[in-house]
């Protein structure tokens, strides 16, 4: 459920940012890993992953590495319960912080 929440406000994020008549949300899976929603802000590919619970563990995030190892996003997101944080180019942000933006 929070995955669709997140991905809803995504849409409307992105129609805020950069208004247009077309406003889609993807999600990037291989054989072994997914992203949860892409979205493409300013030509660029944002992965946003979506881990509410408390702890995350590197390998929770693995499709998202995976993702931004072949796409070369500028930054990342982790959605998540209550962790603030970022981590080289990942951006963790709690959920109430997350659909605040827009």
């Amino acid at each position: 459920m929070i995955e669709a929440v997140v991905a809803d406000h995504c849409r409307r994020l992105k129609f805020a940012l950069e208004p247009t008549s077309e406003i889609q949300t993807f999600y990037w899976k291989n054989k072994q890993y997914e992203t949860d929603i892409i979205i493409e802000m300013f030509q660029k590919p944002l992965p946003i992953e979506v881990k509410y619970r408390e702890r995350i563990d590197k390998r929770d995030l693995r499709g998202l590495l995976e993702f931004s190892e072949r796409n070369k996003p500028s930054i990342k997101i982790v959605v998540t319960r209550e962790r603030l944080d970022q981590n080289d180019e990942i951006i963790f942000i709690p959920l109430r912080l997350f659909l605040m933006m827009c």
